[in-house]
């Protein structure tokens, strides 16, 4: 009965327990589940942000950051947590992975959202040619820092690139590579750097039409000029970074220009040029008939230069300069259209020597006293037996008035400059010349030398010769006679010698002749000859003046006697010839016709 009663009993409540222990479970779960959130939830005092690069944004990964006794590292996206701070903890980055490290001081409370940007501390790039493209391979890349310390340095592969670690922060890279000038850029918030190297060495040959190597001539860029050693071959260093056109130029040798090739080497390859000119007085170029009837004479014969007063004995320009020292000592004489004529030459094919008078110049040396030859006995301007002035060839600023005149003349369009009186003296009471230095023949010759080469070095990057007139007598007497011209002090810096051969100017007895005026050919020829053997190519440097007049006792200069100087030329094997007769009227039957 007791039994029974009591199982009734369990019976009954059992469903009960079942519910009870059903709802303490929940409980539990419960209790878990708001364990679990109240651990999930962020603590709004924690330590939390993202780390990327400085320079492109990009999230980083994989970072230690340490902040007291925590550490953490950032996930995938750069993030990071660590525990809220108590009192200020600096937050450290160490640096790492090719980043520098970084610092944050955290103060007690909320410290989220940051944002730590690391800056890279490794640059890498290519080097390439800075006008092909093409990869540069063994250059030689550092980078510096502001206190000029190099704190990296690489050198580039076979593919031109480079890649450098441990660059400072300001830090500058520069990059070296043989036959290339140097560049220095700042690296600035880049990791990546490509670098473009100006060429500054050009290396090649000279060679005529044969591919026969050509000796002694002239490369030049810009500011810079070289010259071909006896294997034509030459080597430009330091060319200046403007640097687009190259003008080579040789004695016998038409010059030309080109554009700057994109590679290191650049060889050339001239054409000969024979130059048969005549002479133009201000007068002729001026008058229309005058200067169209020596034109005609060009057109029907052989002729394809002439010889323009740039700059005549009067020390006068007759075009529109604009030197302003010619300027100043009132020099300039606007007579004609220069350009114009120039375009009348070119388009018959003529080519263009402007003539340039230099250390006889009445207008400078009354303008500018101090740069004129002084007379040591008045005290004044010393004067030759015409009574007119020079000016001092000791002076170097009578030197560069005439190279700036030289220059107009190139910037003009003159195929080539020609100096005449480039000397001292030569008449009037000679020890009464005061130069204010010593008057002997090396400091003559050296004057002389310092003028052309001041002029040469600045015509050569306009492929523009330089010639220089001299006596006929320099061929002969290996002294100055002085007047400051030897042979072999002029010959280094021009390109050609206009030796003044006239039979006429020749003393009794010379070459064995009673009267040198009646033997035009052996003069010319035994002239150039006995000079030959003092300068290097002087079959292409020498081009004489010869005698298209007649003068003093002897015979009349006709077709035959000029004709057999310009015979003589040949004969020695010169490269050109020039006619003079002052009043320029020249003797058509010793020329031969055009196209012969």
């Amino acid at each position: 009965m007791q039994a029974g009663r009591v199982g009734r009993f369990v019976g009954r409540w059992r469903p009960d327990l079942v519910l009870l222990a059903g709802l303490w479970t929940a409980v539990l779960i419960a209790a878990a589940v708001f364990v679990g959130l109240l651990r999930a939830a962020p603590d709004p005092a924690a330590v939390e942000g993202t780390v990327a690069d400085a320079y492109s944004g990009q999230p980083l990964g994989g970072l230690t950051l340490i902040l007291g006794e925590q550490r953490a590292t950032t996930d995938p996206d750069g993030r990071f947590t660590l525990r809220a701070v108590t009192t200020p903890t600096l937050l450290v980055l160490p640096p790492a992975a090719g980043y520098a490290g970084a610092e944050r001081e955290i103060a007690p409370g909320s410290a989220r959202g940051l944002t730590i940007a690391l800056r890279p501390t490794g640059v890498a790039g290519a080097v390439v040619h800075g006008k092909s493209g093409a990869p540069l391979p063994g250059v030689a890349v550092r980078a510096v820092g502001p206190d000029g310390t190099a704190s990296a340095e690489a050198t580039t592969g076979p593919d031109g690139r480079y890649q450098l670690a441990g660059v400072p922060e300001g830090a500058r890279l520069i990059a070296e590579g043989p036959g290339f000038a140097r560049r220095e850029v700042e690296v600035g918030p880049r990791a990546a750097l490509d670098l473009a190297l100006r060429p500054d060495t050009l290396t090649g040959a000279v060679r005529g039409p044969g591919g026969e190597p050509l000796a002694g001539a002239t490369v030049a860029i810009g500011g810079r000029a070289a010259t071909t050693d006896a294997a034509g071959v030459y080597t430009l260093a330091g060319l200046p970074e403007e640097a687009a056109r190259v003008a080579v130029k040789a004695p016998g040798y038409a010059p030309r220009e080109e554009d700057l090739a994109a590679t290191p080497e650049q060889d050339f390859a001239l054409e000969p040029l024979v130059i048969k000119g005549i002479y133009l007085t201000p007068d002729s170029i001026i008058d229309d008939a005058k200067f169209n009837a020596l034109l005609a004479l060009a057109d029907r014969t052989e002729i394809n230069a002439m010889v323009l007063d740039f700059k005549d004995e009067t020390g006068w320009l007759f075009h529109d300069s604009q030197v302003a020292l010619a300027r100043e000592i009132g020099a300039v004489h606007p007579r004609y259209d220069l350009p114009a004529r120039l375009k009348t030459l070119k388009e018959h094919g003529i080519y263009t020597i402007a003539r340039i008078v230099c250390m006889q110049d009445e207008t400078l040396a009354k303008a500018r006293p101090e740069l004129a030859v002084r007379n040591s006995t008045t005290g004044g301007i010393w004067r030759n037996f015409n009574g007119t002035a020079w000016v001092n060839a000791m002076r170097p600023e009578v030197w560069r008035y005439n190279a700036d005149v030289a220059i107009e003349a190139a910037q003009l369009g003159f195929d080539e400059v020609q100096y005449d009186y480039v000397r001292f003296p030569s008449d009037g009471d000679m020890e009464a010349i005061d130069l204010g230095t010593a008057n002997t023949m090396a400091s003559r010759t050296e004057a002389v030398y310092q003028f052309l080469k001041l002029t040469h070095d600045a015509l050569a990057p306009r492929g523009v010769p330089l010639a220089a007139d001299i006596f006929g007598i320099a061929l002969w007497d290996p002294h100055d006679n002085g007047i400051g011209q030897q042979l072999e002090k002029l010959a280094p810096v021009v390109d050609y010698l206009c030796p003044m051969i006239y039979p006429s100017h020749y003393y009794a007895g010379s070459m064995g002749f009673d009267r040198p005026n009646d033997h035009p050919y052996e003069v010319i020829l035994e002239s150039l000859e006995h000079g030959a053997g003092r300068i290097d190519n002087a079959k292409v440097k020498f081009r004489p003046w010869l005698q298209d007049f007649s003068y003093g006792k002897g015979i009349d200069y006709g077709p035959a006697e000029v004709r057999a100087q310009i015979q003589a030329t040949y004969d020695f094997g010169a490269t050109g010839w020039l006619l003079w007769n002052a009043g320029n009227v020249f003797t058509e039957g010793a020329l031969q016709p055009e196209g012969r």
